[in-house]
């Protein structure tokens, strides 16, 4: 690669195209075979990340290759990681389902995975591991306990970095022997509660689905309705020495936070809920850092699922009837400054018995959406698709990769209108494929991003 990169280089020292943000976008199928059917590693996808330049994934049931929880794609097909996860003497863990990842992070050069787990590889990890690329290591001594009116195991939701050291939350009890209720904050050697317990009674922790960083500082969202003495509803912000409420915060009894994001500077949460500060608000709620307020004609459907991508905000979530009206009928949907509005014909096919999207994943200028569903956009997508500019960025050659063949399709798109057949012909369509650092013009910049993401 480095070579190729550098021939590329010595002959595009001067060259540059320029140009605003002219990208339509479009449902690209993602590693689907021409002549056959999509590949789904799993069913559902809970969680999407790109590490060392490819996808990886997690979710619940066995991979097309024997491997449970977790798998990566390679350019032939979906990959082990060193076994994946698994339960006690394969056992299911616990309610819902069997192991599984439930989101992932890069935290000091791995990727930690958190979800329902003991096992990882042939190390025991108790719900957290991290992986180098060859191996997975305990995170510490992971995480027991947990808190269901079913049968459970714990659980690892949602993973985030605050202040250099990593904070996971989920629903669990303690780490080791140390209580520290359903959210806890790794420094590198060990594991530490956040402040006071973070309950739904006196006699039970709450849990945390979602975190997210607003004005500095650490949001938590789940279902709880206190943190320590004080009455807080669902969701609580850190400031770095005590938790405080946003408002009256969610304040349906029953509701629950699934999701977070922040969107035009302000705090957008998901979940299950019909009231906010006091006032009706369903599943989709703004915080703009005094007061609580709906956002549009809400979701019908409960939100699992929320990112800010190309200006915009998009929700995903469970969309159990075709016949809600759009954009709410097939589970995703962007809010585009003043109102909600259909992506792309959304996504749709019967499982679980509807779909449901669960991952929402923003990659360079690229959304990658994962959940249990058949088609995206009309097209067969198996639980993963992406929502990407019409001739993706990067994958310069188009074959649903980015490397080194992607670096010879740069001279076509610099000398000026592409050869026929390919995915770049205009200037405009240079700059939605190749502007790969998201800076709005085309130059030797984008394409050491793409290096960064294929490697040395």
């Amino acid at each position: 690669m480095r070579s190729l990169l550098v021939s590329v280089l010595s002959c595009l020292v001067v060259s540059s195209v320029r140009g605003g943000d002219a990208c339509s976008f479009e449902w690209v199928q993602t590693h689907c075979p021409p002549n056959g059917p999509c590949e789904s590693p799993f069913d559902p996808i809970y969680a999407i990340s790109m590490w060392d330049g490819r996808p990886h994934v997690g979710g619940l049931l066995l991979g097309q290759d024997g491997s449970e929880g977790v798998a990566r794609r390679g350019e032939s097909g979906w990959e082990s990681l060193a076994g994946g996860f698994r339960c006690w003497d394969n056992k299911p863990c616990g309610y819902p389902a069997d192991a599984a990842a439930r989101d992932f992070i890069t935290f000091r050069g791995e990727l930690v995975a958190g979800g329902e787990f003991i096992y990882a590889g042939d190390q025991e990890v108790n719900t957290i591991a991290s992986w180098n690329g060859s191996r997975w290591a305990p995170v510490g001594t992971g995480f027991f306990g947990c808190e269901s009116a079913f049968e459970c195991t714990a659980r690892v939701s949602v993973l985030k970095e605050f202040r250099g050291e990593l904070v996971a939350a989920g629903n669990f009890t303690q780490a080791g022997m140390l209580p520290t209720g359903p959210l806890a904050v790794w420094n590198g050697v060990n594991w530490r509660a956040l402040g006071p317990p973070i309950r739904w009674s006196e006699f039970s922790y709450g849990t945390v689905q979602a975190l997210a960083i607003y004005d500095g500082k650490l949001v938590a969202g789940g279902s709880f309705l206190s943190i320590g003495d004080v009455p807080i509803n669902n969701i609580a912000s850190w400031n770095g020495t005590s938790w405080e409420p946003l408002g009256l915060g969610i304040d349906d009894m029953y509701g629950t936070v699934e999701a977070l994001a922040i969107y035009d500077g302000k705090l957008i949460a998901g979940g299950g809920f019909t009231s906010v500060g006091g006032e009706p608000a369903f599943n989709v709620a703004v915080w703009d850092g005094s007061e609580w307020s709906p956002l549009g004609t809400e979701p019908t459907f409960p939100v699992y699922a929320l990112a800010t991508f190309n200006g915009e905000l998009f929700a995903g979530g469970y969309c159990p009837s075709p016949d809600y009206p759009e954009p709410w009928s097939n589970c995703l949907a962007r809010w585009n400054g003043t109102s909600w509005e259909t992506l792309g014909g959304g996504v749709a096919g019967a499982q679980y018995p509807a779909p449901h999207v669960f991952a929402l994943e923003v990659v360079q200028r690229d959304l990658y959406v994962g959940g249990g569903f058949e088609f995206a956009g009309g097209k067969p997508a198996a639980g993963w698709a992406r929502w990407a500019p019409t001739g993706t960025h990067g994958d310069w050659d188009g074959d649903g990769f980015v490397n080194s063949h992607d670096a010879q399709a740069w001279p076509n798109c610099l000398s000026g209108p592409a050869e026929a057949g390919s995915i770049a012909t205009t200037s405009a369509e240079c700059l939605c494929v190749f502007n790969s650092d998201g800076d709005g013009d085309f130059d030797l910049a984008d394409l050491a991003a793409v290096q960064n993401v294929v490697g040395n």
